[in-house]
């Protein structure tokens, strides 16, 4: 399972265009600098596709002339031979190592399996601890409406049993019935909404209420308690993540593990710089 990283990614992507160019260009050229060429599929794939679907021609833009720059900086930099310079050398050498040891954990995560519905499960039946609520939530339906006398017109017609169907008609937006699917806490609504809600029973519908966009009415359908389990449906996604991340970490450190027996790793812990942490703490072990 890879992961993305996201806006981390993005912020990395300046220094990343450093090394994304090609003698001999194979595709669109979007930048030149002497014999070296950035390519457009070069520069596309720097971006992570959740940040790439919003990435407007001036950010290409302004990544094309970060390259540019670069590619000028470094190359007055080996005619003044600052290459052969011995802390140059040193940070290349870091740099050098830091960039294969990201592509090969890439490589293996990338072999990560997909968590299974049943790990899933049994994960959320054996820590069900982690997932109480810390405070009331409500479920509940909305039908926005233009003004007060439309809302109160629209009340009297309104039945629990038909106010589903009707906020389906009046407002089609599928975000509305996303909305309806999970529960809110206090604070993730408008004062107005918040306060008629977590004082109605459920079932209930209420009157008109001005809300940000105008005007509505409601239908409380549930509310969850303080100290209730959230359901396997509103935290399988989290959960899947929070495997994966268990499952990433224990790779990682396997196989680092792994290396330091065959590579005679050793730490020599008292002649690291710094002072304990504790006072009287016990020497760290090698």
């Amino acid at each position: 399972m890879k992961i993305h990283r996201g806006l981390v990614a993005f912020c990395a992507v300046g220094f990343s265009l450093l090394a994304a160019s090609c003698s001999k260009p194979e595709g669109v050229v979007v930048a030149r600098v002497d014999k070296e060429f950035l390519t457009r599929d070069q520069l596309q794939a720097l971006i992570p596709p959740e940040i790439a679907s919003h990435a407007g021609r001036e950010v290409y833009l302004d990544l094309t002339r970060r390259w540019i720059r670069s590619k000028l900086l470094a190359k007055e930099a080996r005619r003044l031979e600052y290459d052969d310079n011995l802390e140059v050398r040193h940070q290349i050498r870091e740099k050098t190592d830091e960039v294969l040891g990201q592509f090969l954990l890439d490589r293996i995560l990338d072999t990560m399996p997909e968590v299974s519905e049943p790990a899933l499960r049994k994960y959320y039946e054996e820590n069900q601890q982690e997932f109480l609520r810390q405070e009331p939530e409500v479920g509940f339906r909305k039908i926005r409406l233009a003004d007060q006398p439309t809302a109160a017109a629209m009340r009297l017609a309104l039945t629990p049993a038909n106010f589903a169907a009707e906020a389906q008609r009046l407002n089609p937006d599928p975000s509305a019935a996303a909305e309806a699917q999970r529960l809110w806490k206090r604070s993730e609504l408008p004062p107005s909404v918040a306060e008629v809600l977590f004082t109605m029973p459920e079932g209930q519908i209420s009157p008109p209420v001005q809300m940000p966009d105008g005007w509505g009415l409601l239908l409380l359908q549930t509310k969850a308690a303080v100290g209730s389990v959230r359901s396997f449906q509103e935290i399988s996604d989290l959960i899947r993540l929070r495997m994966a991340e268990i499952e990433r970490k224990h790779r990682i450190d396997e196989v680092v593990y792994q290396l330091s027996r065959q590579s005679g790793v050793q730490i020599v812990s008292q002649a690291l710089p710094g002072a304990d942490s504790v006072p009287g703490a016990a020497p760290a072990k090698k």
